[in-house]
């Protein structure tokens, strides 16, 4: 796609090679200096309502996570944007598609863990959405280095930390709880699961924002049964 870089670290485009993202229709409203959509449920937790371009955001690991991560991009698919994933081989397609994920611009990468670096600013230069895993905490220099890339290709970079702090410099991070429905003591079939998912940030992102997400997504949770109140009996006054 790129064959070098010029002196500011900017790729020198190969003639007749576009990005991914530019293979959009260009009705599809994914201009530069836009946030890139969401579903309506996610738009509370990020300022501007979208996913900021230029903007990494982490994601920290639990159950849900995964399932914030799909949710939160397959809008930009569905409205054109391109997204790649590196390192993340246990990604589910189905459960990728399912939360809406256009599966023709979706493109999984293996993890090279000496190359990590160089394989994660390649996929942001041609890539609106990179989701990203490391192995292991990234030092601030790299961090620095590749959102300096992110801002320079107008790009979205989600990062899956297995743990807190694994990405110095977040300018937002993304947490979330589950609880799931159907099971009872080892028994019973699966129903679904609620998600709260919190974010909070930097600047205007600074104050906690709180959602609540549902497993399937029209799917909602049993309401607790009304209490049983024996029915009153008149009885005869024998006074």
């Amino acid at each position: 796609m790129f064959d070098s870089l010029d002196g500011v670290g900017r790729p020198l485009a190969v003639p007749g090679v576009k990005r991914a993202s530019d293979l959009a229709s260009p009705a599809a409203g994914l201009a530069r200096d836009k946030a890139l959509p969401v579903i309506a449920e996610l738009r509370p937790l990020f300022p501007g309502q979208g996913l900021r371009r230029g903007s990494a955001v982490v994601i920290e690991r639990s159950l849900g996570s995964l399932y914030l991560m799909y949710a939160a991009l397959g809008e930009a698919t569905q409205a054109g944007s391109w997204v790649g994933f590196v390192g993340m081989p246990w990604l589910s397609v189905m459960a990728a598609k399912e939360q809406g994920i256009v599966l023709d611009r979706m493109v999984m990468v293996p993890y090279q863990r000496d190359l990590w670096l160089e394989v994660v600013t390649t996929m942001i230069d041609g890539f609106d959405l990179v989701g990203f895993a490391p192995a292991a905490p990234v030092k601030p220099g790299e961090a620095a280095r590749i959102s300096a890339r992110v801002r320079a290709r107008a790009s979205v970079l989600l990062v899956h930390c297995f743990e807190p702090g694994m990405w110095p410099g977040a300018e937002l991070t993304l947490r979330t709880t589950q609880t799931w429905f159907g099971l009872n003591h080892g028994r019973g079939r699966l129903q679904g699961c609620v998600i709260e998912a919190q974010s909070q940030g930097k600047g205007s992102a600074s104050q906690p924002r709180q959602v609540t997400l549902h497993v399937p997504r029209d799917w909602r949770p049993p309401q607790p049964a009304e209490v049983q109140r024996p029915a009153l009996r008149v009885v005869k006054d024998v006074a």
